[in-house]
């Protein structure tokens, strides 16, 4: 039986989170003067209620699907016909993960799921190997690296090949846009026996710029 503990960190990858928080607090006035009749008292709170701005609206089904076609390459009206089956957004974007990282379609891979399948399974039935999760893990983080520090891709994957976990990179690639030096010397900076706050007070410079 094929072991597939090593594919269950593939779950978290592609599971879409929809999740809101719409707190409202209610004001009432407590300040009014007493009056001998309930009508006046109910007018007088509702023309001191406070009012709020209607929060935008949920993107709706096909809006979700169009942003899972244009991330993962799949075909609109592939997502569609899945929902209309009676399919999931979240599983959606199982499937087109899976689609995207073992460059087939999306209708190919709704037929490996069966049943109680998980999805470590049907990533395993796809015939994703470790490296092509490897590659995909590492253009992500270099993606990020470069969106919001400027590092180049290819000192990335260097950093990252050379095992250096992406958090200590990203701290040194925030304390290196600081104090305009190279990511590479301020990742030699940090020692065991010291932390990144250490190293931005030698640099004179604070996470909180």
């Amino acid at each position: 039986m094929v072991k597939l503990k090593k594919y269950r960190v593939l779950v978290g990858l592609s599971r879409i989170l929809l999740i809101s928080v719409l707190m409202l607090p209610i004001f009432f006035s407590g300040g009014a003067e007493a009056s001998s009749q309930a009508e006046t008292v109910v007018v007088d709170r509702l023309q001191k209620r406070q009012l709020f701005d209607v929060p935008k609206r949920w993107p709706d089904r096909n809006e979700i699907a169009a942003m899972i076609s244009k991330q993962y390459g799949i075909r609109f009206s592939s997502l569609l016909k899945f929902c209309d089956a009676g399919g999931r957004l979240d599983e959606a974007c199982h499937i087109a993960h899976i689609a995207m990282l073992s460059n087939k379609s999306f209708d190919s891979i709704v037929s490996l799921k069966h049943g109680d399948d998980s999805w470590a399974e049907v990533f395993h039935k796809a015939g994703i190997s470790e490296d092509v999760i490897r590659a995909y893990r590492k253009n992500i983080a270099a993606d990020m690296l470069k969106l919001r520090y400027g590092i180049d891709h290819e000192i990335s994957f260097v950093l990252i090949d050379e095992c250096y976990r992406l958090g200590d990179i990203s701290r040194a690639a925030q304390l290196a846009v600081l104090a305009k030096m190279d990511v590479r010397e301020v990742l030699g900076m940090k020692r065991i026996n010291n932390s990144w706050d250490d190293v931005a007070k030698l640099l004179k410079v604070s996470f909180d710029a």
